[in-house]
């Protein structure tokens, strides 16, 4: 939304760059077949593995070292231990790449704003240049309106609308624009 002032983001990914992306996000997978989908009453009724939880399990590691005939033949000291090394990894994982999504959420969502936003600008301001007779604007306009047909004349658009820069537009303006 370069042509606005608030503008926070002007950027594009190459379609090389697009494509590399999505091929990393495909090869973490890979490197990660084991990776599961839980269901949300299976993540709601597991046990969850806490800062304080994580010490116990650390010292029941390292029990379970000093003392392997005390595990039944059943559960294994390298079945735990490896259970707990997979945690770790994943945790130092996680963070990184939470603090990834939400910059990519947070500019996508900033994205689509001011594309939204511009969209808003550009129908206030087909609908001036269409009152002011410009030839061609009707039909610009009409295909915009589109969208908010069937919310009423002063529906959730016209609240919207008027935050944009082109609330206040003139037909003098518009024609000053064009």
């Amino acid at each position: 939304m370069k042509n606005l002032g608030n503008n926070r983001i002007s950027a594009s990914l190459t379609p090389e760059d697009f494509s590399a992306v999505k091929q990393a996000i495909q090869e973490i997978g890979y490197r990660m077949p084991f990776l599961l989908g839980l269901t949300i009453e299976e993540r709601r009724k597991l046990a969850k593995m806490s800062r304080s939880n994580k010490l116990f399990v650390a010292d029941a590691l390292d029990v379970a070292r000093e003392n392997p005939t005390v595990l039944p033949y059943y559960l294994t000291f390298e079945e735990l231990e490896k259970d707990y090394v997979l945690f770790q990894q994943l945790n130092e994982i996680l963070l990184p790449l939470e603090q990834l999504y939400e910059r990519v959420r947070d500019t996508q969502i900033m994205a689509g704003s001011e594309a939204y936003q511009t969209s808003l600008t550009l129908y206030k301001l087909t609908k001036v240049a269409a009152d002011a007779g410009m030839p061609g604007m009707d039909s610009a306009h009409a295909k915009l309106k589109v969208r908010f047909e069937g919310q009423g004349s002063q529906g959730s658009t016209e609240a919207e609308m008027e935050d944009t820069p082109a609330s206040n537009v003139s037909s003098s303006d518009v024609n000053a624009i064009v």
